[in-house]
């Protein structure tokens, strides 16, 4: 009986210590499949945040493939260099014949006026003439009754007769010519009329095309302007970024989530202010009658080293963003004054055309 109660009593420890032991198994067995249940969350969030990046990847993607056949359309549409420079020089010839159509212009006027005056001259001369010729045919009906009255009378009248027959034949000869110049004359002046009519219409086509270059020369300086305004505000956020930055480092360092704020911010800024120099890039070199860079129209850059918080308060960083920015300015300051001279250069030849 006392070696019962000994088994017993050793069973009964031996089942203790493995109940303990399996506790001690089973705590180790929960706590490794929360590890392992933490883990699947994470690579399960892990694995969401790589779908939703690969989604907002394909849809930039898409969007950049969007980008790029518009903007081959809009290439396809623009005109080439060579195309630039027949439209160039057409322009020119076309301002010089209609150069010369005015002075032609003014030639037919002043020729018209000399045609119209001499018309009425002889339109004068003709009237004269006409009542002469009523004179002397009421002259000569006037003898023809003195002679049908007076035939007795022997031959005075009758050489009279004829003599006044004779100036009356000569007058009408005269009067014929003069008709004929002037129907001439007429003729001259109505080729005349047709002709300036034809070349104000050509003149007419010219100012309506220096019209048209004279729109699309103010809506670049429009874009230039806008562009400048732009360009403005970027160099003030920057300068106001560049004071918050100086300002946060004589003191305390700032929180994680405003420095985060502020390099998100600056990279934002480093951003446009690439994108503003392609834009004003392009601007210039269309300004300029040159095929624009097709990298820059179509928005791709080189990869670039993303700046640190720690970069941006190194004085050489700042330094060079601001160099940056303000070679940005001196480049639209260059595309204003080139966009200036294009304009005086138009208006002159357009009032040169008009």
């Amino acid at each position: 009986k006392i070696d019962l109660e000994k088994n017993l009593s050793a069973s009964e420890v031996e089942v203790q210590l493995i109940r303990e032991s399996l506790k001690v198994a089973l705590q180790k067995h929960s706590e490794e499949v929360k590890k392992q249940e933490e883990r699947v969350k994470g690579r399960d969030k892990h694995i969401n945040n790589l779908k939703k990046k690969c989604q907002k990847e394909s849809e930039q993607n898409r969007e950049k493939q969007q980008r790029i056949e518009t903007l081959e359309r809009y290439l396809a549409d623009l005109p080439t260099l060579e195309d630039h420079q027949k439209q160039s020089q057409q322009l020119k010839d076309s301002e010089l014949k209609s150069t010369e159509l005015q002075e032609k212009v003014t030639e037919l006027e002043s020729l018209l006026e000399e045609t119209q005056a001499i018309c009425r001259e002889k339109e004068i001369q003709l009237e004269s003439l006409r009542q002469r010729e009523a004179e002397f045919s009421s002259a000569g009906h006037s003898l023809q009754d003195k002679q049908s009255v007076e035939e007795t009378s022997g031959e005075g009248p009758e050489v009279e007769m004829e003599s006044w027959q004779k100036r009356y034949d000569s007058l009408q000869k005269i009067v014929e010519k003069q008709q004929q110049k002037m129907d001439q004359l007429r003729s001259q002046v109505q080729s005349l009329e047709q002709e300036v009519a034809q070349e104000e219409g050509t003149s007419q086509a010219l100012r309506e095309e220096a019209q048209r270059r004279d729109s699309a020369l103010q809506h670049w300086r429009t874009a230039v302007k806008e562009l400048s305004v732009q360009n403005q505000d970027l160099i003030e956020k920057n300068l106001t970024l560049q004071e918050h930055l100086r300002q946060a480092q004589p003191g305390s360092p700032p929180s994680p989530d405003t420095a985060q704020l502020a390099l998100e911010l600056h990279q934002e800024l480093a951003s446009c202010l690439q994108d503003l120099q392609a834009v004003c890039s392009i601007v210039t070199q269309r300004a300029q009658g040159h095929d624009p860079n097709l990298s820059l129209l179509l928005g791709i850059h080189s990869a670039q080293h993303p700046e640190t918080q720690l970069d941006l308060q190194k004085p050489d960083v700042i330094k060079r963003k601001l160099e940056e920015v303000q070679q940005l300015r001196r480049d639209i300051e260059d595309l204003r004054t080139t966009m200036s001279d294009r304009y005086a250069q138009d208006m002159g030849e357009n009032c040169v055309t008009q």
